[in-house]
């Protein structure tokens, strides 16, 4: 019976050869995007899964900030035997140049951990042993691909490689790449013990001013982590030297590690790589709708398919078919239409997944031994019978006695059902051709707005491990030399990339602000207008140890409407009080997805191994051969990396970027996928209306009025989706807006434009069908019929 069901329906899918492949190439191209985003959504979530106690690993967080000094480490470690291990990580100054050999490198991206970092993460340990790595100071552990770039070959466990100011550092582990889901990222990890020096001081105890570290925990077996954040507080709280009367502001919370990818909100945690959940739910919501896009044609291209066989149907009944085996047979023929589609869906998905990984900077691969396939002809099969149930219960609903006399494919419904569904394909279409708009004219606002000061004509790069005394001066003053080149200033890092907080004391208050350390000339190297007060006077020494500068945002905080040049004002660990010498117009130190918050600005030159260099507009070829004709001077053998500030800065954005290209993606082939069925679905239209077409054509009907009739019949339908549409749209993007601390408005033409577009498809689809079919000699279908 099976066997004669497989024949029957390879019949009839040939029979139409042209809809049948209509109907796989939609269904298997929808199902490929589905699958690709699926992925990508999947991959998301397994951020950190990877580790082994990940149930029991959490970061501290006081005051929703995940920054501390490194002393709470210690106040835990003393106060809570319920904590199996913990370590503490500096994020910060992750760009370390370092030499070996007669080479330099540079790691992009090291941290500083504990010893405990090991026992507490699942990274891999290649070389080294695990007890005895990070535990005295000067040590590093580096990535396989550090190590093959840098020591080809050989081992290089014990050997010694040199970083700023000439230090030694040995190198006592290597792990394996840290997975790309991992929420750390670092091709290099120094230890704790060495942190001291990578500040500029000598002891963990001149610390303490410092909150710039993060703290993760390892907890007992059974220890929950709720009561456990209960007990800190409590502790710290008897440990203030407050009353119960006093207004005691902390609070604890201990944050489990898989939920960090995701977490928004939370002080200082840009240094981890982190996740959009809204990106992803988005993702999520479109892979649902593409693949409801080309359920939704199987469904009207079978359903218009199996119309036409109502005659067929008739018969079998007459003959003695019953219900179910009629049913039966068209469910047959969708699965297998659903079984092919998946199967040429997960081709595509593997012809198209190495530049799926380059679009979303992912490592996605499938993992056909997990059940992927299995899952896949699962989901083709309850696919299948899905889109089987409404054709085929439909059309074994007619009397044959009704079908026999012609009029059985005119079921009542069956249109209207149709036509609907078309609404909700363009309803989809229409929201994600907004929405990519929307996303455009956002990541265009983001690039183009004032920051406060000009990040053109700006190139910047980083000393080198080896910088002798007096190195900075003879740099600056060589590279000064070219008139091509304006000015060169120091900094400890770039714009967007602030991420140090220090604490700082003035009036009868002490708080935390971020903080940029700078040489001379640095505000007037990036054009930051100074609205109070003065700059730093070039080779004032006051200035040097005891003058500070604030942004308009610090200063109206701190000192409300007064006039803050000349208050009071130091850093912590400081004795000595300095003053504000000035105030500054605020400018973006972040990205433009945070406001701008308070910043103090100082000089420290032995902090700032940044050199930012402005060059005349029209002349950076020949201030870049200038910059290079300098460095192979002073560091020969060392290359030089330079980036441009511009650059940088737009990098703040490439999730948006990589967002808006593949929701620009995902809406083109959702608009291709509703075309690809439109088109199919009017071929049924025209072909079951031909009859009407050839008498229209005999009784004096032109050929753009037969073609208005059927595209008028389409447009009211689009129409109805814009409407439906639009409201949608507008609230979704509003949403999504509403992540970014300056954004854009959804502008009425978003939606004007989109329900153009849409129109038009529309349009182009069905006139080109309806313009061939009236052109029809009449004589033809007529006969035909």
């Amino acid at each position: 019976m099976l066997r004669n069901y497989i024949i029957t329906a390879f019949r009839n899918l040939l029979r139409h050869k042209s809809f049948t492949v209509i109907n796989i190439l939609g269904l298997s191209v929808g199902s490929a995007a589905f699958i690709l985003l699926m992925l990508y959504v999947i991959s998301q979530y397994s951020a950190d899964r990877f580790h082994e106690n990940r149930d029991r690993i959490f970061r501290l967080e006081f005051n929703n900030q995940v920054i501390h000094p490194p002393q709470n480490a210690d106040f835990l470690a003393v106060n809570f035997p319920e904590i199996d291990k913990l370590t503490r990580i500096n994020f910060y100054n992750s760009a370390q140049p370092f030499d070996y050999g007669d080479n330099s490198y540079m790691f992009t991206n090291m941290i500083w951990a504990d010893s405990a970092f090991f026992d507490i993460f699942s990274f891999t340990l290649l070389e080294g042993n695990r007890n005895e790595i990070l535990t005295s100071p000067f040590e590093v552990v580096i990535t396989e691909s550090m190590a093959e770039r840098v020591f080809r070959n050989g081992s290089p466990v014990g050997r010694v490689i040199y970083l700023r100011n000439n230090q030694p550092f040995t190198v006592t582990g290597v792990i394996e790449d840290l997975p790309p889901n991992s929420t750390i990222q670092a091709d290099a990890i120094g230890s704790f013990l060495s942190v001291p020096w990578a500040m500029g001081f000598t002891d963990l105890d001149e610390l303490s001013a410092y909150s710039n570290f993060h703290i993760y925990l390892l907890l007992g077996e059974g220890t929950e982590a709720r009561m456990l954040g209960e007990n800190i507080y409590d502790e710290r709280f008897r440990n203030s030297g407050l009353s119960g009367e006093d207004d005691f502001h902390l609070t604890v919370r201990l944050r489990p590690l898989i939920e960090t990818y995701f977490v928004e909100g939370v002080e200082f945690d840009q240094a981890i790589k982190k996740g959009n959940r809204s990106f992803v739910l988005i993702f999520l919501t479109a892979a649902i709708f593409i693949l409801l896009i080309a359920a939704i044609n199987f469904v009207n291209l079978s359903t218009a398919a199996a119309s036409l066989r109502a005659r067929e149907i008739g018969v079998r009944k007459v003959a003695g078919a019953a219900r179910p085996a009629l049913v039966l047979q068209f469910l047959v023929e969708t699965v297998i239409l659903c079984i092919a589609s998946g199967i040429i869906a997960v081709a595509f998905v593997e012809l198209t997944l190495p530049h799926f990984n380059r679009l979303v900077l992912a490592d996605i691969h499938i993992n056909y031994v997990s059940g992927f396939l299995f899952a896949v002809l699962a989901g083709a099969v309850i696919l299948g019978v899905i889109a089987g149930l409404y054709p085929s219960f439909y059309l074994t609903s007619f009397s044959p006695v009704i079908v026999l006399k012609g009029n059985g494919s005119k079921g009542p419904g069956g249109g209207m059902f149709r036509k609907l569904l078309i609404v909700v394909q363009y309803v989809i279409s229409i929201i994600l051709i907004i929405s990519t708009l929307v996303v455009t004219g956002q990541i265009r606002f983001l690039k183009n707005k004032d920051l406060g000061f000009d990040k053109d004509n700006i190139a910047y790069f980083y000393l080198p491990g080896h910088e002798q005394p007096g190195t900075k001066e003879l740099l600056r003053e060589r590279l000064i030399d070219n008139p091509d080149i304006l000015h060169v200033a120091y900094s400890n890092n770039i714009p967007g990339r602030v991420a140090m907080k220090q604490g700082f004391y003035y009036l009868d208050d002490v708080n935390s602000f971020y903080s940029l350390p700078v040489t001379d000339n640095y505000l007037e190297l990036m054009d930051i207008r100074i609205v109070e007060g003065r700059d730093f006077i070039e080779g004032s020494r006051f200035d040097r140890e005891n003058g500070y500068l604030l942004n308009r945002t610090a200063a109206r905080m701190i000192y409300g409407n007064e006039p803050a040049a000349g208050k009071r004002f130091r850093l912590w660990e400081r004795e000595e009080f300095g003053e504000v010498i000035g105030v500054v117009e605020d400018f973006n130190f972040h990205s433009l997805h945070t406001a701008v918050e308070p910043l103090v600005i100082y000089n420290r030159a032995e902090w700032c191994n940044v050199v930012n260099v402005r060059f005349r507009e029209g002349a950076e070829a020949n201030a870049l051969d200038h910059i290079e004709a300098v460095w192979s001077g002073l560091f020969p053998g060392r290359d030089l990396n330079y980036f441009f500030l511009d650059e940088s800065f737009d990098v703040l954005y490439r999730t948006e970027e990589r967002f808006g290209r593949m929701f620009g993606n995902a809406a083109l082939l959702a608009i291709l996928i509703a075309t690809v069925g439109l088109y199919g679905l009017t071929s049924f239209m025209v072909l079951r209306r031909t009859r009407e077409i050839g008498i229209r054509k005999v009784m004096g009907a032109g050929e753009w009025k037969i073609t208005g009739m059927l595209v008028g019949d389409f447009t009211k339908w689009v129409l109805l989706a814009n409407i439906v549409a639009w409201p949608l749209a507008w609230y979704f993007m509003n949403e999504w807006l509403a992540g970014f601390a300056y954004r854009t408005t959804v502008g009425v033409h978003f939606f004007i434009t989109a329900g153009i577009l849409a129109w038009l498809i529309s349009f182009l689809t069905v006139s080109t069908l309806a313009l061939k079919a009236s052109r029809a000699n009449p004589a033809e279908t007529l006969r035909d019929e």
